[in-house]
């Protein structure tokens, strides 16, 4: 028979089911004490893990301290954040620098005239654009150059004209000649000129007057005048000349102290012999000017100026020729230029004007000698030093790697390329700006220089790109011209959206962009590609005239460096920021500035501070974790989790024994307290930052051998000490999670044995208890048919 499916006796009117679990209740006590015990085993098993994270964190948070590096950690502080900021490796020297800028850095720009008001138009331009890397014959010997090397002294000098007007001139802030030339004919009160003449200083008397001496001396004993050579000059004349101060005893012909030299132009090929120029202003003078004499630019300008002529002659806005200005006012004649041989056309200076300006051509400065260094091309960015793989045009190749052997200038490379059995010459190109590549083999291959691998060496040179048949005396060779240099060709149907698209895609050297003025009117601006000195542009026209002007030029940034001993030294950057101040000091210039700024260089504690702090944090919290699981209240008589553990007992101890004893044999430091290190009632470490920042000020090599000496210094010791209490194998918290697993794993299966035999014991029951249920209906079903059954007596017949 099933049992009955309620859990109330029908019959009895028990609670069957609740009787049964009340006596298995009762018979799972021990097992319900086992679960209870296994929970505070899992609570204390996470109170454990907790604990080892702690630690691991105390011990990894006092590693960080173990870097010696950062002990040697210094920073650089401005006194003007606003002009000259600063940064230092730990190589720096500690103490004070003192710098002031004296320029920043500029990248060159150079704008056209306006030149149309729709920019998609065609313009009807044909010829090329040009777009050089350096060209300006703008230059002037540096003061250090001077004396053959000993430099100028920074200081004052005095003159006088013949009126007897005297004035101190400062040149205490003058890095070339051109700074001095430029300091004395900006004087207000001495009348006086300045220009060179080859290697001297030559001073002319403006005063119009007679009555005294032209005399120049020095100011406050300096010796400023006597190293530019005019020192004690005191002529009753208005021309007066001082000394050779070049002093390059190698040279044998005066180097010249503005200017470059004529035969550096033409592409190196010079300009050849000049003779004179016919110039004939526009009130109608006529002059010949003899330029035979000339040895460099400055020369040509300055015989030019000298000439009595009403003219003006100076180098033209981009710094690349010559520009000639009539100053006469007349309107009578064209203001033009001219000779009887080749000496105006050479000059680039021939033809006549519609105005009063004459603006000579591109000289073609040579950018590219054999002395050139690689690192120097490409606007001072220098090439890949890789391998190129040169094909003649019979198929046969060559390798050269540049870096299996010394080639730190072009002529080296020249010399390599010319050193293999191909059928091909290098050399120095036409224009001055490059390498040619002639290939006279008669083969029908294309001649060629490629790169091989990831490498750019050969378009860094210029050197990838296809050959060109060129006419070379009576024959044909292919040739491979790698200039220097942009050139950008123009067609009548160019708009100007098309040409500074065409040059932002060709220009290695500048950018292109459209400008809008006020008008509506575009014009082309170009920028150079590269910041400074080195990114000064030469951009000239063929068959078209853009209407070029220099808006900015690009200049270094300058900044001048005092010693103790007052001396300065100037230092040059591209974009302002100077790495090479002294080891280890970085400065950026912001702004230019009249007073010196100081440079601090200090020890930076920044990052032991904030390690220290970090581990101050670490190891509180640990503490607050073994107080919370180690508590006794004698009110509630309450207690932690791991009250009375001698593994809480344990790392307490281990950890507050070292931090508060004395450590030997890591230095003249023994305690923590030394570094700013205490221990509050609670046990808990807190921290002088101020006493800690001034020890390490003053003997942060004894803090670190402290903190980090192998073995003996306090980070070895803790980690040792971690190693015990928490370490990956028999530690002291690894050994009690174990422990603590095995029994939590031995409890469990316990627990689920219990639990087995009391599931059966509770069928049993439940199963007797419906059985007897049963069998007592039984019996009621019994005694109720029994009630049913009626007497029967004797028999008796009535009718007896």
């Amino acid at each position: 028979m099933g049992r009955l499916q309620t859990s109330i006796g029908l019959v009895t009117g028990t609670d069957i089911v609740g009787t049964v679990d009340k006596l298995i209740a009762i018979s799972a006590r021990p097992r319900d004490r086992l679960v209870a015990r296994t929970g505070d085993l899992n609570k204390q098993q996470v109170a454990i893990a907790e604990l080892t994270a702690l630690v691991i964190g105390v011990q990894f948070s006092g590693n960080k301290l173990n870097a010696a590096s950062q002990y040697e950690a210094r920073k650089a502080t401005s006194s003007n954040e606003a002009a000259l900021t600063a940064s230092a490796t730990a190589t720096a020297e500690l103490g004070d620098v003192r710098a002031r800028t004296t320029q920043l850095a500029a990248t060159h720009v150079v704008q056209s005239k306006t030149l149309t008001s729709d920019p998609a138009a065609d313009l009807g331009f044909v010829g090329t654009i040009r777009v050089r890397a350096g060209g300006s014959i703008q230059s002037s010997v540096s003061l250090d150059a001077l004396n053959q090397g000993e430099g100028v002294t920074k200081g004052s000098i005095r003159i006088t004209d013949r009126a007897g007007n005297t004035e101190d001139i400062d040149l205490s802030k003058a890095s070339t000649i051109d700074d001095v030339i430029n300091a004395i004919n900006s004087a207000s009160k001495a009348k006086v000129t300045a220009t060179t003449v080859g290697d001297s200083i030559r001073l002319t008397d403006v005063s119009g007057s007679t009555a005294g001496n032209l005399q120049v001396g020095e100011v406050n004993g300096g010796e400023t005048a006597a190293d530019l050579g005019i020192r004690g000059l005191n002529v009753a004349a208005s021309v007066a000349t001082g000394q050779d101060i070049y002093g390059n005893i190698t040279d044998t012909a005066p180097t010249g102290l503005q200017g470059v030299p004529l035969s550096s132009l033409g592409g190196g090929n010079g300009l050849g012999a000049l003779t004179s120029i016919n110039v004939t202003t526009t009130n109608g003078q006529t002059s010949t000017i003899d330029l035979s004499t000339a040895t460099t630019t400055h020369d040509v300008i300055r015989l030019i100026n000298e000439s009595g002529l009403q003219v003006e002659a100076k180098l033209n806005d981009s710094g690349t020729g010559f520009r000639v200005r009539d100053l006469s006012g007349g309107s009578t004649n064209a203001f033009s230029i001219s000779s009887t041989d080749a000496t105006a056309t050479r000059l680039k200076l021939d033809g006549a004007s519609s105005g009063r300006v004459i603006n000579g051509g591109d000289l073609l400065k040579q950018l590219v000698t054999s002395s050139t260094k690689l690192s120097s091309l490409r606007q001072g960015r220098g090439i890949d030093e890789g391998t190129i793989v040169l094909k003649d045009s019979n198929g046969q190749t060559a390798t050269i790697d540049l870096t299996d052997a010394p080639t730190a200038t072009v002529g080296d490379l020249i010399t390599r390329i010319n050193a293999t059995s191909l059928s091909i010459t290098a050399a120095i190109n036409a224009s001055g700006d490059g390498i040619v590549i002639d290939d006279n083999g008669g083969g029908t291959t294309r001649t060629s220089v490629t790169d091989t691998s990831d490498d750019t060496t050969a378009a860094d040179l210029g050197l990838k790109t296809a050959s060109v048949d060129t006419a070379v005396g009576n024959g044909t060779v292919q040739r491979i011209d790698a200039a220097q240099s942009d050139l950008i060709t123009v067609s009548a149907t160019d708009s100007l959206q098309d040409i500074v698209s065409r040059i932002n895609e060709k220009s290695k050297f500048s950018t292109a962009t459209i400008v809008t003025d006020n008008d509506g009117k575009r014009s082309i601006a170009f920028r150079s590609a590269r910041g400074g000195d080195d990114g000064r542009l030469a951009i000239s026209t063929n068959g078209f005239d853009l209407g070029l002007r220099t808006t900015a030029v690009g200049t270094d940034a300058k900044i001048e460096i005092q010693g103790t001993d007052g001396a300065t030294r100037l230092l040059r950057s591209s974009d302002g920021v100077f790495t090479d101040v002294n080891p280890g000091l970085s400065i950026t210039a912001k702004a230019v500035t009249e007073d010196f700024v100081n440079i601090g260089i200090a020890r930076d504690t920044t990052t032991v501070v904030g390690n220290v702090k970090a581990f101050v944090a670490q190891y509180n919290k640990l503490v607050d974790k073994l107080s919370a699981l180690t508590f006794f209240s004698s009110d509630s008589n309450e207690v932690g989790l791991l009250f009375g553990s001698s593994e809480a007992l344990r790392i307490e101890t281990s950890f507050s024994r070292l931090l508060s004893g004395s450590l030997v044999g890591a230095g003249s430091i023994r305690g923590i307290a030394e570094l700013g290190l205490t221990f509050d009632d609670k046990g808990k470490l807190e921290l002088s930052e101020t006493k800690l920042t001034n020890k390490l000020a003053s003997n942060s090599d004894a803090v670190a051998e402290f903190l980090t000496k192998e073995n003996t210094g306090l980070v070895a010791k803790l980690s040792d000490v971690s190693d015990r209490i928490a370490g990956a194998k028999n530690s002291l918290l690894i050994n009690r999670t174990e422990a603590l697993g095995a029994r939590i794993q031995k409890n469990n299966l316990q627990a689920e044995s219990l639990k087995g035999r009391l599931d059966k014991e509770r069928e049993r029951l439940l199963s007797k208890y419906y059985a007897a249920e049963q069998a007592i209906s039984n019996l009621q079903s019994n005694q109720s048919a029994i009630s049913r059954i009626q007497f029967i007596g004797n028999y008796t017949n009535s009718s007896n």
